[in-house]
């Protein structure tokens, strides 16, 4: 979770990330002399961390750290993230002066496969096992997905067949042309060139595709603000019910008076986060019910859904003008939404957080502001 050495400088000091990390440290006594426990949070999104890896996770990390008798003894995991999932140890013990004896092993469980255009621009980054033997890939010629809301339910999430056929189990699918496709295993990296070439059997109007492409970019990135925004949401909710659970009297008990500004604020954000939520996730619609959300008006989220189903379906076609009226006003909409959420970071979770510092509670973290890409990007 560091930045990579200079290997020319090896020495010189390297800017951090942002992330939020804490340390539990015990001693035991006897043998067993040390143990320190160090978890760790690391967001990345599109104006934090944005070099780490794909954007709109929130990774999570720790190590664990033991000194037995004279040994040092190290694990570290990473979760799946914006990152392949890995995981490793590491021991080192002084034999006598100046002469120490050290060993380490680590796994990636998955290794990258990205894929970059003739510009050198990253088309989309897949994961895949890292098995020992023979290892297949196969890139389904489609953008990088959108970010995933993690609350939907899994039959309807984007990547399985029946969401595939309806246009939403990936990004938009490129323009024939000239690709590059790279595998990283353990920073060692193969490449293979590869043509995507136009369907012979299909009449194309000259300049559809670049259309195409820029219209399903930007309905990918609309879907990716709209998931991270509900994310945040759900992230900002559990931690808010999270520290009302834990300071919650035993029944016969009085409530201690010193939380009670900050209870009361925070069930003040979650009506505020609750009610802009509806408006992006309509939580009345029954998800895993066939064509319950007949009996709704759409939300947001299927709005857009919608835009990025539509961008699937023609193939070199030009973008009709109804579809991009339609775009205009669902980013509209979606821009509203997003600075209401915005707002309320910067407003209602501010105090709260100063209320929380006030009497050593637990503050809230709510991450970068949620932007929303320029069109086709």
């Amino acid at each position: 979770m560091q930045r990579v050495k200079d290997p020319n400088d090896p020495q010189l000091a390297r800017e951090g990330y942002v992330m939020a990390d804490g340390d539990f440290i015990w001693n035991p006594g006897g043998a067993l002399q040390t143990v320190a426990f160090t978890p760790l949070l690391m967001p990345v999104g599109d104006q934090v961390n944005n070099d780490f890896g794909a954007s709109g996770h929130l990774n999570p990390a720790f190590k664990l750290y033991a000194l037995y008798r004279d040994t040092d003894l190290d694990f570290a995991w990473q979760g799946k993230g914006s990152r392949a999932g890995r995981f490793g140890f590491d021991f080192a013990r002084n034999l006598e002066t100046n002469f120490e004896i050290h060993g380490e092993w680590a796994r990636i469980l998955q290794f990258s496969q990205p894929v970059t255009d003739a510009a050198g621009h990253t088309v989309a980054t897949n994961y895949g096992p890292a098995d020992a033997g023979v290892n297949h890939f196969v890139w389904n010629l489609r953008y990088q997905a959108p970010v995933r809301y993690r609350g939907e339910p899994a039959p309807r999430r984007r990547g399985g067949a029946a969401a595939f056929f309806f246009g939403v189990g990936g990004g938009p699918t490129v323009a024939p042309g000239t690709y590059k496709v790279a595998v990283t295993v353990n920073d060692q990296t193969q490449t293979q060139t590869v043509s995507v070439v136009k369907d012979p059997g299909v009449p194309v109007v000259a300049g559809a595709f670049a259309s195409e492409v820029a219209y399903g970019l930007e309905a990918r990135d609309m879907m990716s603000s709209l998931d991270e925004t509900l994310n945040h949401i759900d992230e900002l909710d559990h931690q808010i019910s999270s520290f009302a659970a834990a300071v919650r009297p035993a029944e016969g008990q009085e409530a201690d008076p010193r939380y009670k500004d900050v209870l009361d604020a925070g069930r003040s954000l979650h009506q505020s986060l609750d009610k802009l939520k509806n408006v992006l996730w309509n939580t009345k619609i029954q998800r895993g019910a066939s064509e319950d959300d007949l009996h709704w008006l759409s939300d947001l989220h299927a709005k857009v859904e919608g835009l990025l189903r539509g961008a699937s379906i023609g193939y070199g076609q030009p973008v009709s003008s109804q579809a991009r009226e339609q775009m205009t006003a669902v980013r509209q909409e979606l821009a509203t939404q997003l600075a209401d959420f915005n707002q309320i970071v910067k407003t209602q979770v501010s105090d709260y957080n100063k209320l929380a510092k006030k009497v050593d509670a637990p503050t809230l973290f709510a991450g970068a502001p949620v932007s929303l890409p320029a069109g086709g990007k």
